[in-house]
């Protein structure tokens, strides 16, 4: 009898040493690379079981997949670059507990399959003037990167409300992915204040500074600003939930970090939210020591941040305010849309701002290609419809959380009704000085909380019905 475990030790010795040998190439070959897969080894056997925790480690590291630390392949092959990676991870772990999925709604599946139908079409539109676009870019993309790029890729951003809205089952669930989006905002406004104090030379010039936060992060700050504007009332929300020292810190980590994004709309929209917040959860007797808190910061804060938010104000020039957008891309653009009418209800395909005759004429403002407006890009690239699409979906999602708000009878399952009421109907706020609704990197986090909003309503639904079938037993 004890003979008989030597074959496995001898097995199982080989089978080591062999990965020993070939993990170590692997490490001469591109410790890049090795670090990586032993990173994913282990990830792996931490979420195995769990699609929610593989999702929670893609939210944690979305935002810094444009960074010089995640941005390149960490081998010369074609498509192997840390997000794709993990996107993959995601989708294996999810289908290998396909068993525990929830259905969901019949208007979400009906939203998705509008949604990638017209930004698909969108898409195969935008190709003959694939030349325009490219005119903008660094690098020249041929028709099939061009598609993988930006609707393949864009996929990856929208993979969250997929996965939240099938595995999300509780509020232990809801806890864990709130829980990544604040991880994540963390360690954003961290790495920001980081550039801030050691990197940014002089951080009195703002368009300096944008240069920096593009060069680290791979996004504009206007870009960055979405990650805070959706986040914030996540980070308000877990406060609420419980006021420890831990949140507070985060809290103020959160405005610190806001302030030194150099973006007026996140300026408005932190003001904003935190009000909202206060009203949609009855505590509107705080917003007098709201105020005067904001009154209080206001005399302590940089300058430079005093003089940004308050860029236009003096003069009263809406073209200040507004950095040109209203004579310089907005009115020549919407005088072209209701010249035609089929461009009007249909579009004329993805970065249609770039093929517009307002841009061919010179009429709007060089080297942009989108609108700095997220519903008059929607109805240049897929016309009203695509906006009745799009819109519709979040008013019905928010029509159903403001129902389950008032009906629930939980507290804290109430408390996560806020954070997603509010950060959806901020970015929509948002989306009058830019952003977009197509599914891009700056958005990641918007579409984590549709995906909760469908998780939840789903829940309170079956809850009511249950509690109805009781009533009638």
């Amino acid at each position: 009898m004890s003979e008989k475990p030597f074959p496995l030790l001898k097995t199982n010795t080989a089978f080591f040493g062999l990965w020993g040998i070939a993990f170590g190439s692997l490490i001469i070959f591109s410790s890049y690379a090795a670090i990586f897969i032993l990173l994913g080894l282990i990830s792996t056997l931490f979420v195995s079981k769990s699609p929610l925790r593989a999702l929670s480690i893609l939210i944690l590291l979305m935002p810094f997949t444009e960074t010089n630390f995640l941005k390149d392949a960490f081998i010369t092959l074609p498509g192997v670059k840390p997000l794709n990676i993990l996107a993959v991870f995601v989708v294996i772990i999810s289908l290998s507990n396909h068993e525990s999925a929830k259905n969901v709604p019949a208007y979400a599946i009906w939203f998705a399959i509008l949604f990638m139908l017209l930004f698909g079409i969108s898409i195969l539109r935008s190709l003959p003037h694939l030349d325009v676009i490219n005119a903008l870019r660094e690098e020249e993309l041929p028709m099939l990167r061009y598609i993988l790029s930006d609707f393949i890729k864009p996929l990856i951003y929208f993979l969250p409300v997929v996965i939240s809205a099938l595995f999300v089952k509780s509020e232990i669930d809801v806890n864990l992915v709130i829980t990544a989006i604040v991880l994540s905002l963390c360690f954003i406004s961290l790495y920001l204040l980081y550039l801030c104090m050691f990197v940014v030379p002089d951080l009195r010039n703002v368009d300096e500074a944008s240069e920096y936060y593009l060069l680290n992060f791979g996004m504009h700050r206007n870009d960055l600003a979405n990650f805070f504007i959706i986040g914030f009332p996540i980070v308000i929300g877990r406060f609420f939930i419980k006021k420890s020292v831990l949140n507070i810190s985060i809290l103020l980590l959160t405005i610190i970090a806001t302030g030194f994004l150099f973006s007026r709309t996140a300026y408005l929209l932190l003001i904003l939210s935190f009000a909202l917040y206060l009203i949609f959860s009855k505590r509107a007797k705080f917003l007098p020591i709201f105020v005067a808190v904001l009154f209080g910061l206001s005399l302590i804060i940089s300058t430079v941040i005093v003089e940004r938010a308050t860029k236009g104000l003096q003069s009263r020039d809406s073209d200040e305010i507004s950095a040109g957008r209203i004579s310089s891309i907005w009115l020549p653009l919407i005088d072209e849309c209701f010249e035609n009418p089929t461009k009007l209800l249909f579009g004329k395909g993805r970065y249609a701002i770039l093929s517009s005759n307002a841009a061919a004429r010179g009429t709007i403002l060089e080297t942009i290609d989108h609108p700095h407006n997220m519903y008059l890009e929607l109805v240049l690239d897929v016309g009203f419809f695509g906006l009745i699409v799009v819109s519709g979906f979040f008013a019905v999602l928010l029509r159903k959380c403001y129902h389950a708000m008032r009906t629930s009878s939980k507290l804290i399952t109430t408390e996560y009704y806020h954070v997603i009421t509010v950060s959806i109907i901020s970015y929509f706020f948002a989306g009058m000085t830019g952003r977009s609704l197509f599914p891009v990197l700056s958005n990641s986090y918007l579409w984590v909380i549709a995906g909760l909003a469908i998780a939840l309503n789903r829940i309170s639904d079956n809850a009511e019905q249950e509690h109805q079938n009781g009533n009638q037993i």
